[in-house]
């Protein structure tokens, strides 16, 4: 009888620590505010992506596409990088490019900790002043 409570106790204590576990995606997600429009798992969707800069009632997010995806960090053993990536359309007449880009990196290590976010591409419209 014993033995069979310890099994038990044992399983359940495995399923906890699984269920409590997370995945590179979801802690990168969980590290800012502004990953929080990105897909929770690898792929791409439509977004509304917020904007940045003086209040206009009804113009404060841009229609876009947002993407996740993830892999190994080359030469940096149990590092996961997470790409999240926002696409838009030109927004005026003087901005002669189709779409515009931005990407942010982020390294998450095997304990689910962000240690190194790095961003690329033209001004991500969250930061536009």
């Amino acid at each position: 009888m014993l033995l069979l409570l310890l099994l038990l106790a044992g399983w359940r204590g495995e399923a906890g620590a699984a269920a409590a576990r997370s995945t590179p995606i979801g802690d990168a997600r969980a590290s800012s505010p502004l990953f929080a429009i990105f897909p929770a798992r690898v792929g791409a969707r439509s977004c509304r992506i917020p904007r940045g800069g003086p209040y206009r009632a009804g113009h404060m997010t841009i229609p876009g596409r947002c993407s996740t995806a993830d892999h190994p960090s080359p030469g940096r053993s149990g590092i996961t990088v997470v790409v999240f990536s926002e696409r838009w359309d030109h927004l005026t007449r003087f901005d002669p490019r189709r779409a515009h880009v931005h990407t942010w990196r982020v390294s998450v290590d095997a304990f689910g900790r962000v240690v190194d976010v790095r961003e690329s591409g033209v001004a991500a419209p969250q930061s536009w002043a």
